[in-house]
């Protein structure tokens, strides 16, 4: 019996690009594969020395809770939360290789289930979709939304009966809904807000896009110059002193610089941190571009964390962690840059998406 995964099956983690128009591709923003349902951090950076007043009309309010999953598979719940807002759960505190982990999205809910946990559970799933995982991982998908989930219903009264006999045990969620969740609803909420900062990073070595915009085609030296520039938007969100215009460090230390040519400047970092809903990042979206087009930015970008421990990745495939659990995004809309002309529509962008080893996707 192998202790540990035949690394051979694995897939290598991967970075997709995309460069696209929000004009050319109206549903974009809508489509399931383009923003995770949850998200863990926002990250928004703007080059300039200017001020930037950037307002969000969305709600802020998330809650944790310590109950049982069965809590939120009541009829009376799920009509009143899950069916008709807005409504996302997550188990956070679990791990997507060891533990059950649960997620409730869209109106589903998603379970990814050690062997020990789904043979005595009751309910019907299938072996993970990811090579090394199929022997002892289960993914089991329940549609909350099916008008025969309710009283009476074999697939209500059959999940009913598992979450009271054997799957009862309390679970850490956060949990954001639209609709504002009452105590009685709930054995055990508390309430939070998504946490605000803004910074200004100084005497920023700036790169040039112009090597990326508006491209005939995708070939490899332009996927390379992409690249570069998504690994200087990882160095800046990290807070690197590699990108500052007066740091000096010896190349038997490191050899990074930042993509060629490029122009000292500031950047603004405005950043959000909590449960953060699909919702909150698509009124992100909108509110950066007005702001390019007001005060005709070069670019801004916008940088997205999931949950490295989701059951669910990109498109509500199934995700894995084993050495890295990446699950990240970055947007990368275009303004002057893109366009010399007097008018700007922001309307350019890159979206770049980190695709872990295991992920089905």
């Amino acid at each position: 019996m192998k202790v540990y995964p035949d690394l051979e099956k694995l897939k290598e983690p991967k970075l997709k690009i995309e460069y696209n128009s929000f004009k050319k591709n109206e549903e974009s923003l809508k489509q399931k594969d383009k923003i995770h349902p949850f998200n863990n951090k926002v990250e928004i950076l703007i080059p300039t020395s200017k001020e930037i007043d950037f307002n969000i009309e969305n709600d802020t309010t998330y809650y944790v809770s310590n109950i049982p999953l069965g809590e939120f598979l009541t009829y009376d719940f799920v009509n009143k939360y899950i069916k008709n807002e807005e409504f996302i759960a997550f188990s956070f505190k679990q791990r997507i290789d060891n533990d059950d982990v649960f997620a409730i999205t869209d109106g589903k809910l998603y379970m990814n289930l050690t062997k020990d946990t789904y043979t005595s559970l009751g309910l019907v799933g299938k072996s993970s979709a990811i090579p090394i995982n199929k022997q002892n991982r289960f993914v089991i998908e329940i549609n909350l939304n099916e008008n025969s989930y309710k009283p009476e219903g074999k697939l209500y009264e059959h999940v009913q009966w598992c979450m009271q006999h054997t799957l009862n045990k309390k679970f850490q969620f956060l949990i954001y809904s639209s609709k504002e969740l009452e105590n009685e609803d709930l054995s055990d909420i508390k309430k939070y807000n998504i946490k605000n900062e803004n910074t200004t990073f100084k005497n920023i070595l700036i790169p040039s896009l112009k090597h990326i915009t508006q491209p005939t085609k995708l070939s490899p030296i332009w996927c390379s110059h992409a690249t570069d520039i998504f690994e200087w938007l990882g160095m800046l969100a990290c807070q690197s002193k590699r990108v500052l215009g007066d740091y000096r460090v010896e190349p038997y230390y490191s050899v990074y610089k930042p993509p060629t040519p490029f122009k000292p400047g500031d950047v603004q970092s405005i950043s959000y941190t909590g449960f953060i809903p699909s919702s909150f990042i698509r009124s992100i979206i909108k509110e950066l571009r007005q702001i390019i087009i007001k005060e005709r930015l070069p670019w801004a970008s916008i940088i997205l964390w999931g949950f490295s421990d989701s059951p669910i990745t990109w498109n509500k495939k199934e995700h894995g962690y084993l050495m890295n659990g990446e699950n990240d995004a970055a947007y990368l809309i275009f303004g002057t840059e893109d366009q010399p002309t007097p008018e700007i529509t922001a309307d350019r962008y890159l979206l770049y998406q980190t695709i872990s080893a295991l992920d089905i996707y």
